[in-house]
């Protein structure tokens, strides 16, 4: 870890557009701030490197290897001009063959700050209003408003009341419907940025590759930066990594495979870049739409784009969103941020608008994490440099940092007097049945997985009094139960917590077995699912999540978890073929029960 700064009050070398060596003072660089902008082109020169990638080198090894990820780019820059980049780890794990620095990484959702910038563009242009019905520009689609239109402004700061996604082509009712009305709640659609991408290439007169390139990519100097995911470009991407069994939950330190190649079209997440290219996109964002040579956006409608639209968080919370970008605090000061996740790729950028900062990283693997605090940590490091503060610590890399082994120990019972016994060695849990002890192994959130070919297919789940956004930092909120498979084991006098979402067509336990399964396909971010009942309800667990179901009739269904949640999960009808259902828009075909594996 670097001790202070002293790095950075050496003088820095920068190259102006002739190449010409600028020296500029450690003292005037920071003083300036945002106030400066330096003339198009210059770019810090290279160099062994700042303190600030000096403490993010020590971090980020330490880091992969807790999360096991194969491979790590970095970018930051500045306002001023400054950037810097670094890669960790490897691009290829058999091989041991280190990162090219130009091979491109998925960066997944960040793709809808383009989508949003360019809107904002249409905007200036006369040619896209805010507050216009988006089926008033796309109107063939198939939606239905009972609360109310849903305008460009809803779709923005995901605030219309839609999906997350649609259903999947070919699906016989393929009708999409709000679920409350649009500006009063905030819920994650990337169908709104999908369809975003199509009012880009509908009012703008041209395809939205076309388009991000004219009006984003070539005014930037992002020639290594791909608009759109596909066969085209997989020659210029980094090998990624997937998990290897994806039919049970996926153990943190899970074995890797080789991910499949991916073509992926849509505006809310196909474009693929470099930390470098990535360091121009951000120097434009700290600039505030200020490009190299001249503006990609005026500074009102860049106000309008990054300043928080709506609350995302519970009632102490300050985070929320605002058009393609997360408005969030780090130590008490504002940011905008995003993350990324694609099927074997994950980032994370920041952005600190005061401090005229932002740093992007992305791993090539899909883990169910973001590498957020390599980021976060990054813009720590910036302010500290900036204001001459002390350095902050790196963050805690076990991700059981804040595992309290004591809320799980203990009792727990079964209706039928079956019983289960949960003790803790230090952060490590185990339960006991029959006399037999068997290891978890933590994923976050109150789910754990147990290696053991008996109990390794199903997620455990302990729920709780309360869901978390409903208590106040510090606040008790006892363990009730443990979950598994079909059966849910009580501790002593506890009673099972009612689930936010209640049936609307009640299904007898004939009707809800005849939903069970395990339920596959090739590939898709999800690639399977174990459908049970267990308490009167379906449950549908994956290797990234568990979730209860709350009947809507006609072979319909919501997660109950959240009140009135906008996604649905909808089955086939029961007939002489194996059932299908539909997850997320993805179709996969029931290969058998819940407990079937693959030999």
């Amino acid at each position: 870890m670097v001790a202070c700064w002293a790095g950075i009050a050496q003088a820095c070398d920068i190259l102006d557009d002739q190449g010409a060596v600028l020296k500029i003072d450690r003292r005037a660089f920071i003083a300036a701030g945002t106030a400066g902008v330096l003339a198009p082109g210059m770019a810090l020169a290279a160099e062994a490197g700042s303190p600030i990638l000096s403490a993010l080198s020590a971090f980020v090894p330490d880091y992969l290897a807790a999360r096991n990820a194969p491979g790590l780019i970095l970018g930051m820059a500045d306002a001023r001009g400054w950037s810097e980049t670094a890669r960790f780890g490897v691009a290829d794990l058999e091989a041991g063959r280190p990162i090219g620095a130009s091979e491109r990484f998925h960066i997944g959702s960040i793709s809808k700050s383009f989508a949003a910038l360019m809107i904002m563009q249409l905007v200036e242009e006369g040619k896209v209003r805010l507050d216009a019905d988006i089926t008033s520009y796309l109107p063939g689609l198939p939606l239905k408003t009972p609360f109310g239109p849903v305008t460009i402004h809803h779709l923005l700061c995901h605030a219309s009341g839609l999906p997350e996604s649609a259903s999947a082509a070919g699906w016989p009712d393929r009708t999409i419907e709000q679920t409350w009305a649009p500006g009063s709640r905030y819920y994650y659609s990337n169908l709104a940025y999908e369809w975003l991408g199509r009012v880009v290439a509908v009012r703008g007169g041209e395809p939205w590759s076309v388009a991000l390139r004219r009006r984003i990519l070539d005014p930037l100097g992002m020639t290594e930066t791909s608009a759109l995911i596909g066969a085209g470009m997989r020659h210029l991407e980094v090998p990624s990594y997937a998990r290897r069994e994806d039919d049970r939950p996926y153990p943190r330190m899970g074995a890797l495979t080789r991910a499949a190649p991916l073509s992926f079209h849509a505006a809310s997440g196909c474009i693929a870049s470099t930390a470098s290219d990535m360091n121009r996109y951000i120097m434009m964002m700290v600039r505030r739409g200020q490009g190299p040579n001249g503006r990609l956006l005026s500074a009102e409608n860049f106000a309008l784009m990054t300043k928080q639209h709506i609350k995302t968080g519970g009632p102490d919370s300050k985070s929320g969103y605002g058009y393609a970008w997360m408005t969030d605090m780090i130590d008490g000061k504002p940011v905008i941020r995003h993350t990324g996740g694609m099927e074997s790729f994950m980032s994370s950028i920041h952005i600190d608008l005061d401090a005229g900062f932002g740093a992007f990283a992305s791993i090539n693997a899909q883990q169910n994490y973001r590498p957020v605090p390599v980021t976060a940590f990054a813009t720590k490091l910036y302010r500290a440099a900036a204001t001459k503060g002390a350095v902050p610590k790196a963050p805690v890399v076990d991700p059981d940092a804040d595992l309290v082994p004591a809320d799980y120990v203990g009792d727990y019972s079964h209706a039928d007097g079956r019983r289960i016994t949960v003790t803790a060695s230090g952060k490590r849990l185990s339960f006991s049945v029959d006399g037999k002890v068997h290891a978890l192994e933590s994923l976050g959130d109150d789910k754990f997985v147990c290696r053991d070919p008996a109990w390794r297919l199903f997620t455990f789940l302990f729920t709780r009094a309360k869901r978390a956004s409903e208590v106040a930092k510090g606040k008790a909120n006892p363990v009730l139960a443990l979950s598994w498979a079909r059966d849910s084991y009580l501790r002593p006098g506890a009673t099972m917590p009612a689930l936010a979402e209640g049936d609307k067509v009640a299904l007898t336990p004939e009707q809800l077995r005849s939903y069970e399964g395990y339920y596959a396909v090739g590939r898709g971010w999800t690639t399977s699912v174990r459908v049970v009942v267990r308490g009167g309800r379906l449950w549908v667990d994956s290797f990234d999540g568990i979730a209860p179901l709350a009947s809507l009739g006609s072979d319909r269904f919501r997660p109950a978890d959240e009140p009135a949640i906008p996604d649905t999960v909808a089955f086939s009808a029961d007939t002489v073929q194996p059932r299908t259902v539909d997850a997320s828009g993805t179709v996969l075909i029931r290969l058998g029960d819940p407990f079937f594996e693959l030999a």
